[in-house]
């Protein structure tokens, strides 16, 4: 079995090719984005500062609880991917996506906030900063073409009540979130898709 490449590159130098046997991104750094990111998707009247979005990865190969760089003090998520962009303020973690990297796909298939942090939740649109985030962080990715964001009805919790239907809390997290970030229905599977646009294309 061939070894497993390192991560040895920053988010602006990245490789050319993905590495081959896991999902994986490149980043020598947690903080991903700061204020002047996280502005546009402040709320009128609301401040941004001191909020960061991370980059995070679970222990497990596929899904487990974030590592948030090995620091055993700060509170996570459980994951349901491998990889998550983190939203925090001072540090705390307020939400998160949790995506994963297969054949030149990037698939957002959690989007949840940290129970018990709504106040701080309410200060931004935080399901959209981290959809654009992570759409920023795949066109420094070469190997990218498509980003999608599951459906509600396609998410492991599709069942739980309040989840999937219109009009209801899931479907406007994922489905109507997807819809105002650009995002295409794929009526075959039911999620949402996007071509990765890069300046120079």
């Amino acid at each position: 079995m061939p070894e497993q490449p390192q991560v040895q590159h920053s988010i602006l130098s990245l490789m050319e090719e993905p590495p081959i046997g896991r999902s994986f991104v490149p980043i020598d750094r947690k903080v991903l984005f700061g204020e002047d990111f996280l502005v546009r998707f402040a709320r009128v009247g609301k401040s941004v500062s001191g909020y960061r979005i991370e980059h995070d990865e679970s222990d497990g190969f596929s899904c487990g609880y974030g590592k948030l760089f090995g620091d055993p003090k700060r509170k996570t998520h459980y994951y349901d991917k491998h990889l998550a962009a983190v939203i925090t303020k001072d540090e705390r973690p307020l939400a998160c996506a949790s995506y994963d990297d297969r054949d030149g796909v990037l698939t957002i298939s959690q989007i949840q906030g940290t129970y018990g942090e709504e106040e701080l939740q309410k200060n931004l649109r935080w399901e959209k900063a981290l959809i654009f985030a992570i759409e920023e962080l795949a066109k420094k990715m070469p190997w990218v073409r498509k980003l999608v964001v599951i459906g509600a009805k396609n998410s492991m919790y599709s069942e739980v009540k309040g989840l999937s239907e219109p009009g209801e809390e899931g479907y406007l997290r994922y489905d109507v979130t997807a819809r105002r970030c650009g995002f295409k229905k794929n009526d075959e599977t039911g999620n949402y898709e996007k071509a990765i646009k890069r300046d120079s294309e």
